[in-house]
């Protein structure tokens, strides 16, 4: 016996046979990651905030001064803003390099003696974060005094550095 198409149909029961308009699967998985990437891509294109390094302790931001070099220091005036004043932090820019140097911080009392003097080794600085470059007992009876932060670079450095400066304001901030 010969089998030809139609009776094949008829075996079938007289359907024929018919064609799927279903959505197949890797067109599901494709229509899925083209949603998925919309979505990231748009979470990725809002505005990111602030960064760590916009945010100062206590101070206006201010502007960077001008590159330390070798027997040069500066100054920073402030007036203590509470009682028990142990630390002062300072921002350095070290224009995203490791410079090899020697810095000597020095905390001056209003009366001109020193209060406290710390070595920083260039090399363990962090580019534009606040860092402690003096830390001291509390000095009892600091508030409202008035202090000094010299900064100096006692060594040659293979690259420049310097420090973030805020302008005198009529308000004190806190030390």
């Amino acid at each position: 016996m010969e089998s030809t198409r139609e009776d094949t149909a008829e075996d079938l029961g007289s359907r024929p046979p018919s064609r799927s308009k279903r959505v197949p699967r890797w067109g599901w998985a494709l229509l899925l990651a083209v949603g998925w990437t919309l979505l990231l891509g748009s979470a990725l294109l809002r505005p990111g905030g602030r960064i760590h390094a916009d945010v100062t302790e206590h101070a206006t931001s201010g502007t960077v001064l001008p590159p330390l070099y070798p027997g040069m220091s500066l100054e920073q005036r402030f007036v203590a803003g509470a009682d028990g004043l142990s630390s002062v932090t300072v921002r350095f820019g070290l224009y995203a390099r490791r410079p090899t140097c020697q810095l000597v911080a020095t905390l001056i009392a209003a009366d001109g003696r020193a209060v406290a003097v710390s070595s920083l080794p260039c090399s363990d600085i962090p580019d534009s974060q606040l860092i402690p470059a003096i830390i001291v007992a509390p000095q009892p009876g600091s508030a409202g005094q008035q202090f000094v932060l010299r900064i100096a670079m006692t060594t040659d450095a293979s690259d420049p550095i310097t420090l973030f400066g805020t302008p005198p304001t009529a308000t004190v901030p806190a030390a």
